[in-house]
């Protein structure tokens, strides 16, 4: 408001009452926020009424109410904003433009093969049922092509694999679509994929495949009771694995209590030199459980101090650890 920049408020829906009333004075035509939590200014005895520069400008964005979780705003609220309805880009002329922009494979005509082959992808996913559509983001895509882009001079390996990393790998095994986009996916390819990769360690890379993430520095010296070399726990370390190589998104797994989900992550970060931090989930969470709080300072021995102490989430990130939130649902 002081300077005249702007000032984007994400999810305004998710806000709370008294929050978004604080607001009003702001998006009124006069842009005047009155300080009342600053106190009395010492020099005149006044609260300090902030008057916005003629610049500033103030934007929100929202999902739309019926979203899950999400609420709409009151009509009021609504009235002191010009509203726009953001249409996704789902259009294969949208999505065949994109791709091509982001895609660096060399060849440019490899690169449009790659980018028609993702867009007649695309397109059957949103044709493939009608009780159950696949989403497919441009979030999604872009992650696809960050995939793709990693291995860009062999494309069509890094372009199955991404497919599997983006779409495949999230449906349940037991679906039959499933079945039908590997099926698609091969046929594109015209080859069937076969799981002849195994896990391979040397002193500083933990490789699968074409794949690998670089190994830490922990030495574990208990015997390892999981086996890498069963089918499906090799699948899984095979999915894993892939999805590691985008470092900018977090995993979720899900699946079915009971069946290694956990112990999974644990065995794999023994197995790459990596320290772990659990921490399971549940109503009674606080985020002070996760970020860390004020606490007292027994080592100081005085009554009434208090010391900063690093929860796990801040601990894991500042050591190079490895953070598991299992039950995240919770």
């Amino acid at each position: 408001m002081k300077e005249g920049g702007l000032f984007l408020i994400d999810e305004i829906s998710l806000a709370d009452d008294s929050v978004l009333e604080r607001l009003n004075s702001v998006l009124e035509p006069e842009k005047e926020l009155v300080l009342a939590e600053k106190g009395y200014n010492n020099d005149d005895q006044h609260i300090d009424i902030i008057k916005a520069h003629e610049k500033f400008r103030l934007i929100a964005t929202m999902n739309p109410g019926g979203d899950f979780g999400k609420k709409e705003l009151s009509p009021a609220l609504r009235n002191r904003f010009t509203e726009i309805w953001c249409t996704p880009s789902e259009s294969i002329d949208d999505l065949y433009s994109i791709i091509l922009h982001n895609l660096t494979i060399n060849d440019e005509n490899q690169r449009n093969e790659c980018a028609k082959m993702m867009c007649n992808f695309i397109e059957y996913l949103r044709n493939i049922s009608t009780t159950k559509r696949i989403l497919t983001t441009v979030r999604d895509i872009l992650s696809w092509i960050s995939f793709i882009n990693l291995n860009s001079n062999n494309w069509k390996y890094s372009y199955e694999h991404g497919a599997y990393l983006v779409f495949i790998d999230a449906i349940d095994s037991s679906s039959a679509l499933k079945q039908l986009t590997i099926d698609f996916l091969t046929n594109q390819q015209k080859q069937k994929t076969i799981l002849t990769e195994k896990l391979n360690i040397n002193s500083n890379y933990l490789t699968f495949g074409t794949y690998s993430i670089p190994r830490g520095s922990i030495i574990y010296n208990d015997k390892e009771e999981y086996s890498f070399k069963a089918p499906t726990t090799l699948a899984n370390v095979q999915r894993l694995l892939r999805a590691m190589q985008l470092t900018n998104k977090p995993i979720l797994i899900e699946g079915s209590p009971g069946v290694g989900k956990t112990s999974l992550v644990i065995a794999l970060a023994k197995l790459a030199g990596y320290s772990y931090i659990r921490i399971n989930l549940s109503e009674q969470t606080d985020i002070s459980d996760l970020f860390g709080s004020d606490l007292p300072d027994v080592e100081s021995g005085q009554a009434g101090k208090f010391k900063w102490h690093d929860g796990p989430l801040l601990t894991a990130i500042k050591n190079n650890q490895w953070i598991i939130l299992d039950e995240v649902i919770h």
